[in-house]
């Protein structure tokens, strides 16, 4: 597992000592069979390297819990929820053909 800062992941440190900061620099220089994103997180790979998340990966799923979270009238720290509602999980293109959605 790669993870971003890289608190787990000595590559991802070596990575960004490197000059790889955005998190699109980091996807092609690692190149990992799998890339879970939040949503802020695919636009910017997506102003940074546009056909990235196209031409490499392949969305394999979506992970949404808003629907859940919204039923909820009251919630603290329903912020914090909301952050963290919605992920996609991309995988390698190379990959991909195994993957079943």
């Amino acid at each position: 597992m790669l993870d971003y800062p890289g608190l787990a992941s000595p590559e991802v440190v070596a990575a960004r000592r490197a000059g790889a900061r955005p998190h699109a620099s980091l996807i092609t220089a690692l190149r990992p069979d799998w890339v879970v994103l939040r949503p802020d997180q695919v636009e910017g790979v997506q102003r940074e390297a546009p056909r990235l998340l196209t031409d490499d990966y392949r969305l394999a799923r979506t992970f949404d819990a808003r629907a859940t979270i919204d039923a909820v009238p009251v919630l603290p720290g329903r912020g914090y929820l909301d952050f963290d509602a919605v992920y996609y999980v991309f995988a390698r293109a190379s990959s991909a053909a195994a993957v079943k959605p």
